[in-house]
């Protein structure tokens, strides 16, 4: 277990990050996880030329409610009303909002754009096929 690869939500950390006595640069190995962070693309994600509408249960989702700012639902269409606050957040890239989404699970529904709706459902419905072929309860991964 200790040598297990860990994820942290960067979002629970509280305060200002320091250097761990003892410890110096490069002193470790970064793992393998399959995952390939592209900079280029990151650095683009801090220009938010677009914005999703989303309706966010109560008290979930804070990183999401500081990004975004409150909006009033009358112009939003009965079949999307759920129970909840909707919010307007800003946003550059559709595929990295679509998988950060995915983390709060059903407690938040996506409303518009569309593209972006569609994405996340199709995430979410990729890892529930996942999680189910992992449990055993499929046998392949549609």
């Amino acid at each position: 277990d200790r040598d297990d690869i860990r994820v942290f939500r960067l979002s629970r950390v509280i305060g200002t990050a320091r250097p761990i006595a003892g410890r110096s640069e490069g002193d470790y190995d970064i793992p393998d996880t399959g995952w390939e962070w592209d900079k280029d693309r990151a650095a683009q994600a801090t220009t938010t030329d677009q914005k999703a509408i989303l309706c966010i249960r109560k008290n979930c989702a804070q990183p999401l409610r500081q990004r975004g700012s409150k909006i009033n639902p009358r112009h939003i269409s009965a079949h999307h009303l759920v129970h909840g606050e909707f919010l307007c957040v800003p946003y550059a890239d559709t595929e990295l909002l679509a998988q950060e989404l995915l983390s709060y699970g059903t407690d938040v529904v996506v409303i518009e754009p569309e593209t972006l709706r569609t994405l996340h459902e199709s995430y979410r419905r990729d890892t529930i096929a996942s999680l189910e072929f992992l449990a055993g309860k499929s046998k392949e991964i549609q």
